[in-house]
């Protein structure tokens, strides 16, 4: 289980309705932009893909949503504690 979906069933997300990350098959399906993991990606290689169309769009500070910047960081915070002690 995703550790995304473990808070969500924790209720430990805040207004979380939507998945953060989408599995592989749609995740790069970004038209015409190119972003530099794609030969990893390409080869296999594991890859997280942190970027917000919203900031893609502007980089404007309004486009930015504290709630989700605070659901990543649990998120984050989660893999790499489970990470470092693997």
């Amino acid at each position: 289980m995703s550790i995304e979906k473990r808070l969500k069933e924790e209720n430990l997300l805040s207004g979380h309705d939507e998945n953060y990350f989408v599995n592989e098959e749609n995740a790069f399906s970004q038209g015409d932009r190119y972003f530099d993991h794609f030969p990893f990606f390409n080869r296999q290689v594991p890859t997280l893909h942190l970027v917000d169309d919203h900031l893609l769009a502007g980089g404007l500070r309004v486009a930015l949503d504290d709630t989700a910047i605070s659901n990543m960081n649990a998120i984050i915070s989660v893999f790499l504690a489970e990470y470092l002690c693997h």
